[in-house]
């Protein structure tokens, strides 16, 4: 850019906070030009800016195997697990977002084939089905506040959970980046019932009798589609957490 035939002469100068201009013989030439900033910022900017601050804040106050579970999901090329969290924080319903530090959650899936021992069991429930689920309150507390969170076949991410590339979005004035969808790939569990029981201590079980032996997984997952555009989104508000399944003790301490 020209700025016109020097009046000051000299050295290549820099002006602080402005320009940087330098000399081609009697010319003053501009490397770049000030910008009026774009201030203040709308009261949208602000507003996602502060949920951005937010989700950010949140997850420093995951803990034990809530932050383990979700250190452990598989995240498409170019993005990380906290990528995935902060979206899905971003995006997902209020709801169901967790707003408290996670305490440390006991889960236990039991299996017994032979019913006539747990025939009632030692929480005075006559037991029907195979399977039984025993949660403990701080578990309860995440997984059934939330319309009841999947029960999906799997102990891996891969087995449950897989990433499809939707293509590029191209914003205006930015570069293309990869869209990225997230679905199920196993079969969901069917819950018989649940109850919440006290015994010492609080616990939730849920019952079922479908099941195979890669394990399970709970999970809370929204997949999102608008009406509108048809645009596709995510929001894994709760990483999946996953069980294998162990002898029926006879007696679970709570």
């Amino acid at each position: 850019m020209r700025l016109g035939s020097s009046i000051i002469g000299g050295k290549p100068m820099r002006i602080p906070g402005i320009v940087d201009v330098y000399q081609i013989g009697d010319q003053w030439v501009a490397r770049s030009w000030p910008k009026v900033a774009n201030q203040p910022n709308s009261a949208a900017q602000l507003l996602w800016r502060k949920k951005f601050k937010d989700a950010h804040n949140l997850l420093h106050t995951w803990t034990g195997e809530y932050l383990d579970c979700w250190r452990a999901v598989s995240a498409p090329s170019g993005k990380m697990w906290i990528d995935i969290a902060v979206h899905s924080l971003l995006v997902g319903t209020p709801n169901y977002t967790p707003t408290h530090t996670i305490p440390e959650m006991s889960m236990h899936l039991y299996y017994e084939p032979d019913l006539s021992l747990v025939s009632p069991d030692p929480y005075g429930v006559t037991w029907r089905e195979n399977y039984c689920l025993v949660m403990n309150f701080a578990a309860a507390t995440l997984f059934t506040s939330r319309e009841w969170n999947q029960g999906r076949y799997g102990s891996s991410f891969d087995e449950v959970l897989k990433w499809n590339d939707l293509g590029y979005i191209c914003p205006k004035g930015k570069r293309p980046r990869k869209h990225w969808g997230l679905s199920f790939s196993s079969p969901p569990i069917v819950w018989v019932f649940g109850q919440y029981v006290w015994i010492g201590g609080e616990l939730w079980l849920f019952y079922f009798n479908n099941y195979d032996a890669r394990g399970m997984a709970l999970l809370r997952l929204d997949q999102i589609i608008d009406p509108i555009t048809n645009y596709h989104d995510y929001a894994l508000l709760t990483s999946p957490l996953y069980r294998k399944p162990e002898p029926w003790p006879g007696h679970v301490e709570p």
